[in-house]
């Protein structure tokens, strides 16, 4: 897992400057806290297919935020941007913040990145977080992100989920069926 933490750390990390965009005194910057890769480096290794294509991706996600948080209205805020990419490749973004967001800037945050075209993964999702905040928001302390929409998946499964099954009930049309659920439809049908 080194190896591949060490490789996005230096393409998204070390490849631009800690504020994003250079702004005016009233358009806050956005700090970046760090990346959160939330699957082993095996798995990130076999499922992502260009890892370039993917430190180019977490660039430009943490550009679209800059842009739109950089809106008049946007208060200080800082957290987690969770993304899953899946074959296709489709992509999919939550905000797990210090704050919730008004639900005109969550869709504004969304929109953005979802706007994004994705890197190519093969043989199921990847799952990562940007740590960002603007505005001069504190880091939140938290090392990984909990998004309100997971939260509410695992307690109605009223068990903690392993993460492609939190993932796939979280965003329940996706084309890619977790390990679990295939073992589960597979025990199901046979005779």
């Amino acid at each position: 897992m080194r190896c591949l933490t060490l490789f996005i750390l230096c393409c998204c990390c070390w490849g631009a400057p800690r504020s994003l965009l250079a702004q005016t005194a009233t358009a806050p910057a956005v700090q970046r806290f760090g990346l959160v890769l939330l699957q082993p480096d095996a798995q990130m290794q076999e499922r992502v297919q260009n890892m370039d294509a993917m430190a180019s991706y977490l660039k430009a996600v943490e550009a679209a935020v800059a842009r739109v948080t950089a809106q008049a209205g946007w208060a200080p805020n800082a957290g987690f941007v969770v993304l899953v990419v899946r074959p296709g490749p489709e992509a999919r973004v939550w905000w797990d913040g210090q704050q919730p967001l008004p639900a005109a800037q969550q869709q504004a945050l969304v929109a953005a990145v979802a706007a994004l075209q994705p890197f190519v993964v093969r043989r199921g999702p990847v799952v990562v977080a940007l740590k960002l905040g603007w505005g001069g928001a504190p880091e939140p302390q938290r090392r990984a992100p909990a998004p309100p929409e997971w939260k509410a998946v695992a307690q109605a499964a009223g068990r903690a989920l392993p993460l492609e099954d939190l993932v796939a009930a979280a965003w329940p049309s996706a084309p890619f069926q977790s390990a679990s659920a295939a073992s589960a439809a597979a025990a199901g049908s046979a005779p």
